[in-house]
């Protein structure tokens, strides 16, 4: 009888072995992933649910609709959530809802079982604000589901490989010999000798191949070594020079950075600018980085009226994108200047934003959704008539907060962003004016202060919190409520990272 190959001896070992181990895997694999979808099921739904319930904390508390609506609207575009909705004790507040599933409520979601609910608590300060519900669907658990079955079918090499080396293990006594030969040259080639010959190569089976193919890779092999040693000669000076440049090119671009960062700073006021026009004042600038995307500016204009103009601009983006975005602001600022100088017009802080407003997307070409930019930015105008004894406000998502019978007020600026692609160019913005009289004070901000996160829970540092610290320190000359802000924010930031550019003035009428 002819003797079996070694290919022959493996094969019926290999057959039985791998069709029973693969009936078993497959069904062991097919409840696991069962079980594993119910399990991703319920972990996503309690994701989503306590994300919206940290998240929409804040907001719901201060009303404020935007944000509301900007985090329900991030979390409803995860494709598995079909139902969303803030709900007070008198009504929903938010929602957002599946067209499909318009009209339905959350208990309808529960009672199907394609669909994962939950409901949770919005508590602030133990003030109870409603519930958040949210409705999670499994379809696209079900296809991945699908699709870890088709996997599946990837792991069968595995498992053949696996059924092969018990197989091998079964027959060793017909190959150990050669094998154990094989293994010796092939160890000691490993070691370095790569003149070491492959033993039975003059074999017809697999063995003999295999030596064969193995000689030939022992052939590539020590030619390779004897071209990379060629080339490594050189490789370590190369490296040296590569850092070099690296390192050259890092210094330089931290260089231009810093410069900017001179240059930026040129353009802000000078610490004595607000002296003539106001009792006192302090100034709270704080990139984000080297260079930010916060400025404020401070104009005096014409002398017989004794009048000035304050700018706090909040642009697109911090660093370096911001930085330039600023600059943009600064010059645009320059042409409103020079227009109020040469006129005798009334000065009016909303037309100023309407400007700013048209020149950013005629600069940038944001006439449409098509602009390759999108830049821009909110912010807030104070006019101050020292002669006249008014105040005019004008802000594009910020406002002015100022005393009044030692109560802190606050004015809302226009609900609409300068400059972007989606501003309306036509935009008319909303204009305050206020009567002062001395001792009152004005403070504009950007939203980082009021952005930055902290805390134990990680929440925004919060308005009503800066709210509260400017009413409590209210006695204190304006310098030592500079140093409470920054001590408070800082003792509130922790090792969280800061979030955004920071700008935060106070004016002392």
């Amino acid at each position: 009888m002819r003797a079996k190959s070694i290919r022959e001896r493996i094969r019926f070992s290999v057959i039985v072995s791998s069709v029973t181990t693969l009936l078993l895997f497959f069904i062991v694999m097919g409840v696991e992933q069962y079980n594993r979808m119910d399990t991703m099921m319920e972990k996503k739904v309690n994701y989503l649910g306590e994300l919206a319930q940290h998240s929409l904390i804040v907001p719901a508390w201060n009303m404020d609709d935007k944000s509301i609506n900007d985090i329900m609207d991030a979390i409803f575009n995860d494709g598995d959530v079909a139902y969303i909705a803030i709900v007070e004790n008198d009504g929903v507040m938010a929602q957002r809802v599946q067209a499909k599933y318009r009209g339905k409520s959350l208990k309808w979601f529960a009672s199907k079982s394609k669909f994962s609910t939950l409901s949770l608590p919005l508590v602030y300060d133990d003030h109870a604000l409603g519930t958040i519900d949210i409705a999670v669907s499994n379809k696209s658990f079900k296809e991945t589901l699908y699709r870890d079955y088709i996997y599946l079918l990837l792991l069968t090499t595995l498992l053949i490989f696996i059924v092969i080396l018990r197989a091998i293990s079964v027959i060793r006594s017909y190959i150990f010999k050669p094998l154990k030969e094989f293994e010796d040259a092939v160890t000691s080639i490993a070691d370095g000798n790569m003149s070491a010959v492959m033993p039975h190569r003059e074999n017809n089976d697999e063995i003999g191949r295999l030596a064969q193919a193995f000689e030939a890779m022992r052939h590539a092999i020590k030619s390779l070594i004897q071209d990379l040693n060629a080339a490594n000669e050189g490789l370590e000076d190369k490296v040296k020079e590569r850092t070099l440049e690296l390192e050259t090119a890092h210094k330089s671009i931290k260089s231009s950075i810093e410069y900017a960062a001179l240059i930026q700073g040129a353009v802000m006021p000078e610490k004595d600018a607000f002296d003539h026009h106001f009792q006192d004042y302090f100034d709270i600038w704080l990139p984000k980085d080297v260079v930010g995307g916060d400025i404020y500016l401070f104009d005096s204009l014409r002398t017989d009226q004794d009048e000035c103009v304050i700018m706090v601009i909040d642009c697109t983006g911090h660093g370096v994108a911001g930085a330039f975005v600023t600059m943009m602001v600064k010059a645009i600022e320059q042409q409103v200047i020079e227009s109020i100088l040469r006129s005798h017009e009334a000065v009016s802080p909303a037309k100023i934003l309407g400007f700013f407003n048209i020149a950013i997307k005629q600069l940038l070409q944001q006439h449409d959704k098509g602009s390759l930019s999108n830049a821009g930015f909110d912010g807030s105008i104070l006019y101050y008539n020292k002669q006249e004894g008014i105040v005019k406000f004008s802000g594009a998502y910020t406002s002015l907060m100022y005393t009044e019978d030692n109560e802190l007020k606050s004015l809302s600026g226009s609900k609409h962003s300068i400059g972007y692609k989606s501003s309306d160019a036509n935009y008319i913005f909303k204009e305050h004016t206020i009567a002062v009289q001395k001792g009152m004070r004005l403070y504009l901000s950007t939203d980082g202060f009021p952005d930055q996160l902290g805390g134990e829970k990680g929440f925004c540092f919060g308005r009503s919190h800066l709210i509260r610290l400017l009413n409590e320190s209210q006695s204190d000359a304006m310098s030592q409520q500079k140093n409470i802000l920054l001590q408070a924010l800082s003792n509130y930031q922790g090792s969280y990272e800061r979030n955004d550019d920071i700008t935060v003035i106070g004016l002392e009428i």
